[in-house]
């Protein structure tokens, strides 16, 4: 049994390390889809009030249209950079589950070990 909580303890590290560095990445990764949809916002705004300013008159759909294709690239770059902050934020969440995990099954063995639960828990 001794020998199973060291390769969970082992496992454990292991996860904390990736834990730690998924975080750093997902920091970054944030605050890249942060100010992407700034420079988005900014360029939306912009282009809609020049668009709706030149006299022509328009339905809304139509000038939410010209802009849009006025700023695709801008609202691409944006998209990719929030879809990457999402997995980034779902991957470290996913890490946070594996260390959970972890600890509950060396706490559920050291309490067998401990004699409290009467039996082995198989792993």
């Amino acid at each position: 049994m001794q020998e199973k909580l060291k390769e969970i303890a082992n496992e454990l590290k292991e996860h904390e390390v990736e834990l730690h560095a998924a975080s750093i990445e997902y920091a970054g990764l944030a605050e890249a889809a942060a100010e992407k949809r700034v420079l988005y916002d900014v360029a939306w705004s912009s282009a809609y009030l020049r668009i709706s300013g030149d006299g022509e008159k328009r339905t809304i759909p139509v000038l939410d249209a010209l802009v849009t294709v006025e700023v695709e690239e801008q609202m691409w770059e944006c998209r990719l950079a929030e879809g990457a902050a999402d997995a980034g934020k779902r991957h470290l969440s996913s890490l946070q589950s594996l260390l959970t995990s972890g600890q509950t099954r060396a706490g559920l063995l050291k309490s067998a070990d401990a004699g409290q639960s009467g039996k082995e828990i198989a792993f």
